[in-house]
């Protein structure tokens, strides 16, 4: 494999190294998981998932995925008090949604 003339292991060790920066946390958090007896948490899967990748030599598709995962995390609305389900359509927000959260109209 050779992109724009780079030799396969300089290309490696850059994917690699992108990889563990993109993945880092999210391998950790597998990994303490795991040892709680979360196994099949959206860490793990994406851990396997991007692993599995890294296996069959597919190491930008690996990278790929892990960054638009954690784009995802970072887009996520964190500051929703509601929590989970609760007015939300795929991160974006219900406005036919009427129920309570916190004493407030969710959806509002």
């Amino acid at each position: 494999m050779e992109h724009m003339g780079a030799p396969l292991p300089a290309l490696l060790v850059i994917l690699t190294v992108a990889y563990l920066i993109l993945g880092g946390k999210v391998l950790l958090a597998a990994a303490k998981n795991i040892s709680k007896g979360q196994v099949f948490d959206e860490n793990f899967l994406m851990s396997i998932a991007t692993l599995g990748a890294f296996a069959i030599q597919e190491y930008p598709e690996a990278v790929g995925v892990m960054l638009f995962y954690r784009m995802r995390q970072y887009l996520r609305p964190a500051d929703d008090p509601c929590g989970k389900g609760t007015g939300r359509v795929h991160g974006y927000p219900n406005p036919g949604f009427r129920g309570k959260c916190g004493g407030q109209q969710a959806g509002d």
